[in-house]
């Protein structure tokens, strides 16, 4: 009997010495990455679902235009669902407008100011022109250095999630390879192109 009694007063006391943990959730704040290492051109597009959940994200592709100085190829990305790209709205094309070029260690974030804005329209970054003449023009984001930086925002439970997606381009290729993609897991906090 008498161990009963200890038994319960040990136990007792166990529950009165235990204080309540409060309920402060401890953010966070990782970074997603990996590498892609894929390409797309005009008759291979290129779905990238960034964050493995078995749903496309984005879609890379390349459409044909033809005017008055001729047929050029734009290659795009194009945000899936509610997703969002950054936009150039300083630069439009034919179709829409430039993505926002971004390079290592840049801010992925919007500033209206420079007429940055996230947008679910495609965003352009190469067009290539063939002339008559088998001349190749380049125009777009890409083609100002090989290697570019495109913010891209993802949608997740109701909250956007920055990230960033590296494209390179080699001249004279029809085709442009998507490297790697990072993106954070706190949502609306920006991080910087490249980070990882």
């Amino acid at each position: 009997m008498m161990k009963r009694v200890f038994t319960l007063a040990l136990v007792a006391l166990a529950l009165t010495a235990c204080k309540k943990e409060e309920d402060d959730a401890i953010e966070l704040d990782e970074i997603v990455y990996r590498q892609v290492n894929g390409s797309f051109k005009y008759t291979l597009p290129l779905n990238l679902d960034v964050n493995n959940d078995g749903q496309d994200d984005f879609t890379f592709g390349n459409v044909l235009v033809s005017d008055a100085a001729g047929a050029h190829n734009l290659f795009y990305i194009r945000p899936l669902e509610y997703n969002q790209v950054l936009l150039n709205l300083q630069e439009e094309v034919s179709l829409g407008h430039w993505v926002e070029a971004l390079r290592a260690d840049e801010a992925v974030e919007e500033d209206l100011a420079k007429k940055q804005q996230w947008g679910r329209d495609p965003g352009f970054v190469l067009d290539l022109r063939q002339t008559v003449k088998s001349e190749v023009f380049y125009e777009g984001p890409l083609t100002e250095s090989n290697t570019l930086f495109v913010g891209v925002r993802l949608m997740e439970d109701e909250k956007y999630k920055t990230g960033w997606v590296r494209l390179n381009y080699t001249v004279g290729s029809d085709e442009v390879e998507v490297n790697d993609v990072a993106f954070r897991l706190t949502p609306n906090r920006p991080l910087k192109a490249g980070q990882q």
